[in-house]
């Protein structure tokens, strides 16, 4: 049996999920390191969002869980305190571990359905959270009795990370309703990227798609999702892609900020190309400029970064947009995910301008060690 003064947050995270994690962890030091992380016990923090420890993606991933973790904790001390009378009531510890996987398989739920309600590219934790928020409310608009989303979005705010969809319930909002549909037939919107290509260009304007923007519809496919009471609900969920590659003063253009390392590391690269033009295949020497400041100083052609942008598109049964959640190519997020990729070496200048490196996962987890004396907490 268990009191509810007992459940309360701090003493569910300490007695449900640290001895287990402490137990195993110890066990395994010797071989890995700590192999558990104590997610749940990163305070509530707003400051830690935009700290240098948190920059770091096995630490910034830290959030996300310890966000999750601290809802699921909330929600499951409220209702051992609803479903008990008075604080020195006893709770079968059954009926405790019955209402935890419940609460549990709910929101493992919502965040897996919440994966088809983000945009394809330059997901942040606000898109992460909207997603997972509008993913349960068209499936369990009834959250009475949990209040799991409301706890949710507490929680992260908690963090200082706010839903991206600007609603009060933080769910996305419904698309413009004047869209043409005109050329386009349902059934083939199921199953076909032609034809919500077809619709994305009829509607081109309203979609913000940008002109000389390379766009490509990613993928198509049918959801069937079916609610606890047995609700099923029937979507379309497509999504599509836009790519530019622009020079130093269409970026400026558009308001789009280059690191001003990386701007130099451009000036750089074609400068020794210029060099290798004048010279051959000579190296360069201490008197081999290859062009003059003022021709080094212009902006080239060449030199052009690639934009990733896109979009979700979900429709109902009847083939009628419910929801596009997006990210503009040209859009504010832009600067900033410049900035980071140059900062994690993974933008880089060459000869022919901008060069992205695959962010593979394995050398995510190499860079990630390399910093382990940094952070030996999260060293391997």
């Amino acid at each position: 049996m268990m009191r509810a003064a007992d459940a309360g947050v701090d003493a569910l995270k300490a007695h449900a999920l640290f001895a287990l994690a402490q137990q195993m962890g110890q066990e395994l030091e010797g071989v890995r390191g700590s192999a558990l992380r104590n997610s749940a016990s990163i305070p509530l923090n707003k400051k830690l969002r935009d700290s240098a420890e948190y920059r770091e993606p096995h630490r910034r991933g830290e959030l996300l869980v310890a966000a999750v973790l601290h809802a699921f904790i909330s929600v499951w001390a409220k209702r051992i305190k609803d479903i008990a009378i008075g604080v020195n009531a006893l709770v079968p510890l059954e009926r405790v571990a019955e209402e935890g996987a419940d609460i549990a398989d709910l929101m493992v739920t919502m965040w897996i359905r919440g994966l088809d309600y983000m945009p394809p590219v330059h997901v942040e934790f606000g898109d992460a959270l909207s997603g997972a928020l509008t993913a349960d409310q068209e499936l369990r608009p009834d959250d009475q009795r949990y209040e799991l989303r409301a706890q949710t979005k507490a929680a992260f705010e908690a963090y200082g990370f706010r839903p991206a969809a600007g609603t009060l319930s933080g769910t996305w909002q419904a698309p413009p309703l004047d869209l043409d549909y005109s050329n386009v037939r349902f059934e083939s919107m199921r199953t076909d990227k032609d034809e919500i290509f077809r619709f994305l260009w009829d509607n081109r304007t309203k979609f913000a798609l940008r002109p000389g923007a390379y766009t490509e519809v990613l993928s198509v496919r049918p959801c069937t999702r079916i609610g606890e009471d047995g609700f099923t609900l029937h979507e379309t969920v497509a999504e599509y892609y836009q790519v530019a590659r622009l020079t130093p003063k269409e970026l400026r253009a558009e308001k789009i900020k280059l690191p001003p390392g990386f701007e130099r590391d451009l000036k750089e690269a074609r400068r020794k190309k210029t060099a290798r033009s004048s010279n051959g295949s000579a190296p360069l020497g201490a008197h081999q400029h290859g062009g003059t400041s003022e021709e080094l100083s212009k902006d080239d052609d060449s030199d052009v970064t690639p934009l990733y942008g896109g979009g979700t598109l979900i429709f109902d049964d009847y083939g009628r947009l419910k929801y596009w959640i997006h990210n503009d190519v040209f859009g504010s997020r832009q600067s900033d995910r410049l900035k980071y990729l140059y900062e994690a070496g993974l933008l880089r200048a060459s000869k022919g301008g901008a060069r992205l490196s695959a962010a593979r996962l394995s050398a995510v987890h190499r860079l990630r060690a390399l910093d382990s004396r940094r952070f030996p907490q999260e060293g391997w």
